[in-house]
């Protein structure tokens, strides 16, 4: 009997703290407040009434529609990032291999040939 008492002195103890918060807001609120969401906003009586979305704003048609145009723009994005992909892979093909810089020197003789030094001729450090 008095669990049950005090369960329900302190459930009304907490409303009727709400309502004196709320009454003290409602005091000190600033009569030229103004946002846009009450432009559509609708009371009945006093009370707000929640907005609710119609369900039946778009047809089944215009539902399947929108699905399939959503489905094409990511394809469409998918391929631009494939090409994307393949025009970076074009541009790698040499990283990996030895670089195909040769040069032919022509020399007179075989003592020439084994006495030729690359970086002498071509003016490098070896």
């Amino acid at each position: 009997k008095h669990k049950d008492y005090v369960l329900r002195a302190r459930d009304f103890h907490k409303k009727e703290k709400t309502i004196q918060i709320l009454r003290e807001k409602a005091e000190f609120r600033n009569p030229d407040e103004f946002y846009f969401g009450m432009q559509n906003a609708r009371t009945a009586g006093g009370v707000h009434l929640a907005s609710s979305s119609d369900p039946s704003k778009y047809t089944q048609e215009q539902i399947m529609l929108m699905k399939t145009q959503d489905k094409k723009y990511i394809e469409m994005k998918a391929q631009i990032e494939r090409k994307k992909v393949e025009r970076m892979k074009a541009n790698l093909h040499l990283l990996g291999e030895a670089p195909a810089n040769k040069h032919t020197v022509f020399v007179d003789d075989e003592g020439e040939r084994r006495n030729f030094s690359a970086a002498e001729y071509f003016d490098t450090s070896p």
